[in-house]
């Protein structure tokens, strides 16, 4: 409560002051060691839920003798945690709020002498840049910038979006905020490498930060084949869509219900296929 608003003698009114998620409308909120979110701060993982439960988030503030009142929200939210720690990497931390982040990246030590040196060449942050080294086309801001640009008018084909959804039937993934970000992310991919057009290959490459913190290894690794033998068909010159629908399409043990042996166990539901 704004005390200062309150207790004023001319024009006194009952205020809030915005704390930090608020404030970060239009930022990005960073949270260390998030594993142990859950047990340190469990209020403040409920006004994350929140916050990232929607796009845009919300924010409900609610305050004794004061109307409840709900704020409009949007923020990007990065995290990190240590898988050594209790209770874990993403994945294992409380399942509701894993899933609201769209993208989990392992990151490993540096085992490359050239990246060390990078990083240890990058000690002075407060010496600004010049514009035309920070926005050339070449460099890694112009081509962060260039790709903005381009992401809203990137094109997902609907052999993409059968694609996705044939993948959350099929795998029995539970969130669909997966295959939303799965489509998000690739665009973002297609416009970063200069394409209006988004291609199997970017699905590929994102389908795993995407799956790594929502599903079991072993339905990430049967989703990542069957997206193989789906690329190594449209490479060979047949298009993704022709090999979908249907399990005599679909590449042999890569589809769950089909015959060949692959797939999740007791998954079924195609003509023609054991389950």
């Amino acid at each position: 409560i704004d005390l200062a608003r309150v207790v004023d003698r001319d024009h006194p009114q009952a205020a809030l002051l915005l704390g930090t998620i608020p404030r970060a409308n239009r930022g990005i909120i960073f949270i260390d060691e998030i594993n142990r979110l859950a047990d340190t701060s469990p209020e403040l993982t409920d006004v994350l839920l929140d916050a990232m439960g929607t796009k845009p988030g919300r924010v409900q503030i609610e305050e004794a003798g004061l109307p409840v009142v709900s704020l409009p929200l949007e923020t990007g939210v990065w995290a990190a945690s240590n898988p050594d720690e209790d209770p874990g990497p993403l994945e294992d931390v409380r399942r509701q709020l894993s899933d609201r982040f769209d993208l989990s990246v392992e990151m490993g030590r540096a085992c490359e002498p050239g990246m060390v040196r990078r990083i240890l060449e990058c000690d002075d942050f407060d010496v600004p840049r010049a514009a035309s080294d920070s926005l050339s086309a070449g460099c890694w801001p112009g081509r962060m910038a260039a790709a903005a640009l381009l992401a809203p008018r990137v094109l997902f084909p609907d052999e993409m979006v059968e694609l996705l959804a044939n993948i959350y039937v099929d795998f029995d993934i539970e969130s669909i905020r997966a295959m939303e970000a799965a489509r998000t992310v690739a665009r973002c991919r297609a416009a970063l490498a200069g394409r209006s057009r988004v291609a199997i290959e970017d699905l590929r490459a994102v389908l795993p930060m995407v799956l790594r913190h929502r599903v079991e290894v072993a339905t990430l690794a049967n989703v990542l084949r069957y997206v193989d033998a789906l690329q190594e068909k449209s490479a060979s010159g047949r298009s993704v869509g022709a090999v979908m629908p249907g399990c005599g399409g679909a590449p042999q043990g890569t589809r769950p219900g089909c015959d060949g042996g692959g797939g999740r166990d007791g998954g079924g539901g195609c003509d023609g296929g054991g389950g």
